[in-house]
């Protein structure tokens, strides 16, 4: 009115609305503003007045920061959701795999081991803690599926692997095993646009007594085939 500012029926001059408009952003809670909250509390200057283009200019930089802050609350938020949806799936997993009586072992793309069940565990004689990532070397008595998993992990194209290898027990009993050996997908490194190493998981299926009829069926042919 006549260039000063009419705010809840009181007339005040161009100094004091500005100070007035100062004090109610500063009375704002960030928490709680939103683009209509922060609109609704400051108010305008008539046209003409000497800070009418300067906070008009001020008010529409809180309203786009208000909403940017309200994405920005929006995305966090999904994100923890998924955050927590993950670390659920990922218990699941280390269940499903404490409880396979198979041996798992999976090594990434270093030749660092970051997975043993407990199976893979008790039969390899080694411990894995989730905080450390041995090299897959530690695997020292079965030398067989160290090279199974570094020339299925040292592949350009991802590719599976099979073996048998046996094992022998604390009582000196031998135990067989047929290994399959596949390439793990992920973030491989690359060099020249051609990805060089992948990680490799390895299962470990006992085949013992598969190996036991084998070896009774050679015996009961070669035993026939001497009496005749």
């Amino acid at each position: 009115v006549g260039g000063h500012l009419l705010l809840n029926g009181k007339l005040l001059k161009g100094a004091e609305g500005g100070g007035i408009c100062l004090e109610t952003l500063r009375g704002i809670d960030p928490s709680l503003a939103t683009p209509e909250s922060i609109a609704n509390a400051l108010p305008e200057f008539p046209p003409g007045h000497a800070m009418a283009d300067g906070f008009a200019r001020l008010r529409e930089c809180f309203v786009n920061l208000a909403d940017r802050l309200g994405s920005a609350e929006h995305a966090r938020t999904g994100a923890e959701v998924r955050i927590r949806r993950v670390a659920a799936e990922r218990d699941q997993y280390k269940e499903i795999l404490a409880g396979l009586s198979d041996p798992v072992v999976a090594v990434d793309q270093h030749g660092e081991i970051i997975l043993a069940n407990s199976s893979a565990q008790s039969l390899l004689g080694v411990r894995i803690e989730e905080s450390e990532h041995p090299a897959l070397e530690s695997l020292g008595r079965c030398q067989e599926l160290i090279n199974l998993l570094n020339e299925t992990r040292r592949r350009k194209a991802a590719t599976n692997k099979q073996g048998e290898i046996s094992l022998m027990d604390e009582a000196g009993g031998q135990s067989w095993f047929r290994i399959n050996c596949r390439a793990l997908s992920g973030p491989a490194e690359v060099v020249g646009e051609r990805a060089t190493n992948h990680g490799a998981v390895a299962v470990m299926a006992d085949i013992s007594g598969l190996k036991a009829i084998q070896k009774r069926n050679a015996e009961f042919v070669s035993s026939v085939s001497h009496e005749m």
